[in-house]
């Protein structure tokens, strides 16, 4: 029953600004799965997921200033959240990748940046090189000048896609070019997306 102001309509579906700074640079809420072992929490990669203790203490930190500092969680349960969340694993039950030619694209193509042994994430790359938005690598608050590689686990059905879920669909986000701007050919592009269907 309640009705976002419109500046908050702007932002669309499943997209969130937590920070106090000035700047409307809302971000895609990220998907849960992977997150045993990505190595960092946010887009920018402001918070680093070391361990489990990592993500336990962010969930505490968020409640405390989610209760303006006058209540805290039950760290038993903040734990138990912490390994919950570490566990959770795409919506369909995920097989072994693929093979053939998506898997050869994707060797050649991607898996400099989204590797797979670490949930098909990785690590910073500089948003100087993406040529996606690069306000939220700037903010004074959460950006570091670069952008995390997201995991791919799931990643046919969980758009929008890119950090600020600017790109509505897999096959849109590559026919426009990735945002390290490599277009691949259409037989590739084809080849990828049946690949990418398997995580």
């Amino acid at each position: 029953g309640l009705t976002a102001q419109p500046g908050l309509r702007a932002w669309g579906p499943g997209r969130v600004d937590v920070t106090d700074a000035a700047l409307d640079t809302p971000t895609a809420i990220p998907d849960l799965w992977g997150l045993g072992e990505a190595r960092w929490l946010n887009h920018s990669g402001v918070i680093q997921v070391v361990a489990r203790s990592s993500l336990a203490v962010r969930f505490e930190t968020q409640y405390i200033l989610g209760h303006r500092m006058a209540s805290r969680p039950d760290r038993a349960l903040i734990w138990a959240l912490a390994a919950f969340v570490t566990d959770v694993h795409p919506p369909r039950a995920a097989g072994p990748a693929g093979e053939g030619p998506g898997r050869a694209v994707f060797d050649r193509a991607c898996a400099g940046c989204h590797q797979p042994d670490q949930a098909y994430s990785g690590g910073l790359v500089p948003a100087a090189g993406l040529t996606s938005d690069g306000r939220v690598a700037g903010d004074p608050e959460r950006g570091t000048g670069r952008y995390k590689a997201p995991s791919l686990l799931g990643v046919a059905g969980n758009g929008p896609y890119l950090h600020d879920g600017s790109q509505p669909s897999l096959a849109g986000l590559l026919a426009a070019g990735h945002p390290m701007g490599a277009v691949l050919s259409a037989t590739d592009r084809g080849a990828l997306l049946d690949y990418l269907d398997t995580l």
